[in-house]
């Protein structure tokens, strides 16, 4: 006898979302659309090194936004001043929080909206799934993108920082060489942040990369506030991400690990429910995921490769032992001599050169200068009209430097000595078993 096949179950009608929350979604859904677009796209394009195509997207987005910051601040808080748009490496500018307070604007005004034509609905779950698609791969990656470049973020200390008065520091360039003194450190945070932003591709995996997410982007945030990095803003919305993310597993989280019970599976709902096209669209994912954390890889692979690179052997603090003018040694301590040198740092920043030249009572003046890498070296001051001095230079051996040249008293011999070998911060070592705590 032929049985005929069960019947297959029916998918249980989702239950009717609440007013909050419906209108929640609708909020949520419309501001971080606006506040995402187009940095993932820029980011993924920098990543497949379309850099070209990446500054052409961010300048059509900057370009729509600038009249419209520019009216909230005229309207909205009465500023006098137009906002100019700059790329200054700050995330916290005027404009910048224009920005965000019309994107807030805009989406109360399209909630409303949106609220008023389609009030009939009984829940949003497809929007929520493509809402956390969004935030997903937004964060995913930010995260990756932040965690590749930490090889590069904080170079490692320089001259020009060993020299620096401890006082005259400011805090975010404290944090910059807190990070920058130690490699094994930044490239662990590092790995936390890519670790995180991999995991977010991933549905199953979606909890745990929140969870780890919003711990690196908490403290993330706070080192911004209280070392005053100008990325408040950003950090603050990526830690707010993670934290949506996780409200659907928010109290099976708390079953688990406040109250000792039994935590219930939560369903997946797929975001795309026709199989052929979800086939494309898993393909298209890999591409995607092949293109970011290569592009990444490689570019984190060439920052390293840069930074453990020997250093140039100009590099270096180096003390004035003899400085002759005309034929003449220049006294050390002599006041009417203000222009004799009293110590040189010499820096390198990836391709960038600075000099700073100590005299005598007065502080550092910074140059910039490039070397023939043979026997010539030539600075030029950011004065203007700018200063231009060309130096033959020599060694004696690695510690020991002369430059040969002319200074504006005549012509000049200046005898160095290397002094960073001394810094304890650059030559100190990690140890595991300590008697006492070395403190300076």
């Amino acid at each position: 006898m032929c049985h005929a096949p069960p019947e297959p179950e029916k998918e249980a009608p989702p239950i009717r979302w609440s007013l909050t929350k419906r209108v929640a979604l609708r909020f949520a859904t419309l501001y971080f659309l606006l506040y995402f677009l187009p940095m993932p796209f820029s980011a993924l394009l920098d990543a497949m090194k379309m850099e070209a195509a990446s500054a052409f997207t961010s300048k059509v987005f900057q370009g729509i936004w600038l009249p419209i910051a520019n009216f909230a601040a005229r309207t909205a808080w009465h500023f006098q001043e137009p906002i100019v748009y700059r790329e200054t490496g700050s995330g916290d500018r005027l404009f910048d929080y224009m920005v965000v307070f019309s994107s807030l604007v805009i989406a109360a005004i399209g909630t409303v909206v949106w609220s008023l034509i389609d009030r009939k609905r009984n829940h949003y779950r497809s929007t929520y799934e493509f809402l956390r698609v969004v935030l997903r791969y937004s964060l995913a990656i930010i995260l990756m993108s932040y965690g590749f470049s930490k090889a590069m973020q904080f170079p490692p200390l320089q001259p020009a920082q060993l020299t620096t008065e401890f006082g005259q520091e400011t805090p975010m360039g404290m944090l910059w060489n807190f990070m920058g003194s130690s490699l094994g450190y930044s490239l662990f945070s590092g790995v936390l942040e890519i670790t995180a932003g991999f995991l977010m591709l991933f549905r199953r995996t979606t909890t745990l990369a929140a969870l780890l997410g919003a711990a690196v982007m908490l403290n993330v945030f706070a080192l911004n506030v209280f070392y005053d990095v100008p990325v408040k803003l950003a950090s603050f919305h990526y830690f707010v991400c993670c934290v949506i993310l996780l409200l659907p597993d928010l109290q099976r989280l708390t079953n688990v690990l406040l109250l000792n019970r039994v935590a219930e599976p939560r369903e997946l709902f797929p975001p795309v429910r026709f199989p052929r096209l979800r086939i494309a669209v898993l393909v298209a994912k890999w591409i995607f995921v092949c293109l970011l954390v290569g592009g990444n890889t490689l570019d984190a692979a060439e920052s390293i490769k840069v930074r453990l690179a020997p250093q140039d052997r100009m590099v270096g603090v180096w003390r004035v032992i003899s400085f002759k003018q005309n034929g003449a040694e220049v006294e050390t301590v002599s006041v009417a001599q203000p222009n004799r040198w009293q110590k040189m740092t010499i820096s390198k920043y990836f391709q960038n050169g600075l000099m700073t030249i100590d005299v005598f009572g007065g502080s550092g003046q910074y140059v910039s200068y490039t070397d023939d890498g043979k026997d010539t070296l030539t600075y030029t001051s950011f004065r203007r009209p700018p200063i231009v001095r060309t130096w033959k230079y020599h060694f004696s051996d690695q510690d020991h430097l002369t430059l040969v040249g002319k200074l504006k008293a005549g012509p000049t011999i200046v005898e160095f000595e290397r002094l960073d070998g001394t810094y304890s911060l650059v030559n100190h070592k990690e140890h595991w078993i300590q008697e006492m705590p070395r403190m300076p």
